[in-house]
């Protein structure tokens, strides 16, 4: 079906009014959409209400947003995508304080008054949905269209907040202007879209303009602009393709998918990854719905989300990430992409799930492997385990050894602009523990405190001794070592990386080994 349905609407693209350059490109029009569906449509087209989020109380006077809506043209411009500008808009101005004067949004045909925006399409050969009087419904070919003339105003404040067309001359013109602001903080772009593969291109609203944007476009014209880092979001098909180019110094680059997969929508309602991104940042869903799982989303425990983490969050719970669509539908499988000069994490083995939290019991070989962070909570005996993982390894409360040989391994490497293979190096580190990692402290007189800490360990000694404190890291190297015949002693680790840590402590009695947790 989804197949007829592509052929039905490139006959028609291809009878459209559309520039000579995007007839020769391969735009994904039904997997960037996917609003194919039987049914009555409820009145209320845009599923997005004003007061998703609570204000912060954040202030960001020098951060500035451009939000790019192309749609192609009203027979393609789906309604998602003005949720997605709707959702990201308040999100700026309420969770990141930005002013409403610091954001530019470009969309389809701008403030003009033309129905552009597609609510429904089915064939004509059917009976025509009931509608409002303000929907318009066109018959071209086999297909009907449904659109209506979108709102302009996106927060619900009662004041237009579309600025400009989606054409090649306003995108231009915004960037010329924030080309000459100062002391810009962040530059946030956001892109709701078609997109296209051959050549990868972020599609434009065609009936106004003949030229779309590459990656080299996006490059020049962040060149001209000043600023201490951008945080670039691509929902479009296709995406993937814009990261060789604009990878650079001071860059965040998100996709929703890789450079020769489709982009899919939630139900027809938002772009299925970025809803999820966003739900993970603001830790409410566009519904008023809480994130369920805010714990587990900030993997290092700072009490906020980063973008890596919310990008882990938004790639587990994309339905079209997970393994099965890759193995059993692979037209439809995304994979999201992530870089930035800021973290040292590269995401590029999309057979495993972003995060896996290990619980359990079991008395045999044991190897759980996540591309960002493996938690484990369990307690181990007379086995081999291995957690691989490629950011984090954490061990939380619960978490023992006994008799067990345990291994972590970090995984490292390098991302292609579509790579769906395996991972080009492992870098094998930390330890072959056969110690008992039972917390014995009480029977051996020790008490550490606390855990986790955010800097300062006491280590107090209920017997009279001497005492050899040694800590490493997770990759084995020695964060402190002294010793003391002290009673307590006070261990500053506030300039070690946030992870987890191990503890030796030896004495005439032997080894004694805890795991703690530096946040």
């Amino acid at each position: 079906m989804k197949t007829l349905r592509y052929i039905l609407l490139l006959s028609v693209i291809s009878i459209l009014s559309m520039s000579h350059s995007m007839a020769q490109e391969e735009i994904d029009l039904n997997g960037g959409a996917n609003i194919l569906r039987s049914g009555h449509i409820d009145e209320t087209y845009h599923l997005v209400s004003s007061g998703i989020y609570e204000k912060t109380g954040k202030y960001a006077p020098n951060d500035h947003v451009v939000i790019i809506n192309g749609g192609v043209n009203s027979h393609c411009n789906h309604v998602q995508y003005w949720n997605d500008c709707s959702l990201v808009y308040q999100y700026f101005t309420n969770i990141e304080g930005i002013p409403a004067s610091n954001i530019t949004v470009l969309m389809a045909d701008g403030l003009d008054t033309g129905k552009e925006t597609l609510i429904r399409r089915d064939s004509s050969k059917y009976a025509p949905v009931s509608m409002p009087d303000d929907v318009l419904i066109e018959v071209d070919g086999d297909l009907r269209y449904y659109t209506i003339n979108a709102p302009t105003d996106l927060d619900g404040d009662g004041k237009p907040d579309i600025d400009k067309a989606a054409t090649w001359t306003d995108v231009q013109n915004t960037f010329d202007s924030l080309a000459t602001v100062k002391d810009i903080d962040k530059l946030w772009i956001f892109v709701t879209d078609h997109g296209s593969k051959m050549p990868n291109e972020i599609c434009l609203w065609s009936p106004l303009s003949s030229y779309n944007i590459n990656p080299y476009d996006m490059q020049r014209l962040l060149d001209n602009i000043t600023y201490k880092h951008t945080n670039i979001f691509l929902t479009q098909c296709f995406g993937g393709g814009f990261l060789k180019v604009l990878k650079g110094e001071n860059r965040t680059i998100i996709t929703s998918t890789s450079a020769s997969r489709s982009s899919w929508s939630y139900n027809g309602q938002f772009n299925i990854f970025f809803e999820k991104f966003f739900d993970a940042l603001s830790g409410t869903r566009y519904n008023g719905e809480e994130v369920e799982d805010g714990e587990f989303i900030d993997a290092n425990r700072d009490n906020k989300v980063s973008l890596e983490e919310a990008f882990i969050y938004a790639k587990d719970h994309d339905k079209y990430s997970e393994l099965y669509y890759r193995q059993y539908s692979p037209d439809t499988f995304e994979a999201p992409q992530f870089y930035s000069s800021e973290s040292d994490f590269i995401y590029c083995r999309y057979d495993l799930e972003g995060r896996i939290d290990v619980r359990y019991d079991k008395r045999s070989n044991i190897e759980m492997e996540a591309m960002y962070d493996v938690i484990g909570r369990s307690a181990l005996e007379n086995c081999n385990v291995v957690f691989r993982s490629g950011k984090y390894i954490h061990l939380r409360d619960g978490f023992r050894t006994k008799n067990a040989n345990f291994r972590t391994e970090f995984i490292s490497c390098e991302d292609s602009i579509d790579n769906v293979g395996d991972i080009n190096k492992i870098e094998q580190i930390v330890t072959n523990l056969n110690e008992q990692l039972e917390d014995e402290g009480e029977a051996w007189n020790i008490e550490l405190f606390p855990i986790p800490t955010e800097g300062i360990l006491n280590v107090r000694f209920n017997e009279e001794g001497d005492n050899l404190i040694t800590i490493v890291d997770m990759r084995g190297v020695i964060a402190y070592e002294g010793k003391t015949s002290s009673k307590e002693v006070q261990i500053d680790l506030s300039d070690r990386p946030t992870g987890i840590y191990v503890v030796h402590i030896t004495n005439d009695k032997g080894v004694y080994t805890k795991y703690i947790i530096v946040k």
